[in-house]
């Protein structure tokens, strides 16, 4: 049986050291390459979308019906896009509050070259099965087009008179349902037009300039409206895709 000598000690004291060595680098490696993961997927979701340029008057030409009565609201959604559920989740809890005060269309995008089925996917579904929503196809974002959207979970509200008086998201950031601006927003501007409309019609009055806004805005978290395909990026946690 081989013996150790005490001069072989600090061979074996420098082997332990230089294990110690390697598996702490790999550590510091790994918790770095986590933090850079961690930090690209929270940049990913509160990264916006492309803002567009909504139009400030309701265009007649698209030929999607407008309410004299009510304000109205429309939504462009990407059937594909991941983020867009949680749009339409918080859509539903906009629309459980205030679908009697509010007129309501989710546009899907759909290739010109792709037929109905295209659009017709899981999200599609859910927004079909949202209390006093409307929805239809929108073929090569004709309709995103003369609304000046580009961002799929881009949504435009108009007063009776056909004045924006709201875009942007409904959600916090990509793909987090929860409480956030424009949401409450939207909340807020229906029920004051819901009044407002209410006093018009018992007065017989016009609405003073008094009652007059400007448009508020909020950041739209989505997928570029015109992609036929989108990126299926993995979501922060929590997030619902």
């Amino acid at each position: 049986m081989k013996r150790f000598l005490p001069t072989d000690l600090p061979n074996l004291s420098n082997s332990s050291q230089d294990k110690n060595f390697v598996y702490g680098s790999l550590s510091a490696v790994w918790l770095v390459a986590v933090a850079f993961g961690l930090w690209g997927l929270m940049s990913y979701a509160n990264r916006p979308g492309d803002q567009g340029q909504p139009v400030a008057t309701w265009p007649e030409a698209s030929g999607i019906e407008r309410s004299n009565f009510q304000p109205t609201l429309v939504l462009f959604a990407h059937p594909k896009c991941p983020c867009t559920r949680a749009t339409l989740g918080e859509l539903a809890w906009l629309m459980n509050r205030c679908a009697d005060d509010l007129d309501c269309h989710v546009l899907f995008f759909r290739p010109g070259q792709q037929d109905d089925s295209w659009s017709k996917t899981r999200l599609w579904d859910e927004a079909a099965a949202i209390r006093g929503v409307s929805v239809a196809a929108d073929p090569d974002a004709q309709l995103a087009s003369q609304f000046g959207v580009r961002t799929s979970g881009h949504a435009l509200l108009y007063d009776p008179q056909g004045k924006l008086v709201f875009e942007g998201g409904i959600t916090g950031s990509r793909g987090h349902r929860g409480d956030n601006p424009g949401r409450s927003a939207v909340l807020s501007l229906v029920g004051e037009d819901h009044v407002a409309s209410g006093f018009i019609q018992a007065s017989g009055s016009k609405r003073s300039k008094q009652h007059q806004r400007a448009t508020c805005s909020s950041c739209v978290f989505g997928c570029p409206l015109r992609a036929s395909q989108v990126a299926l990026r993995a979501l922060p946690a929590g997030a619902e895709g």
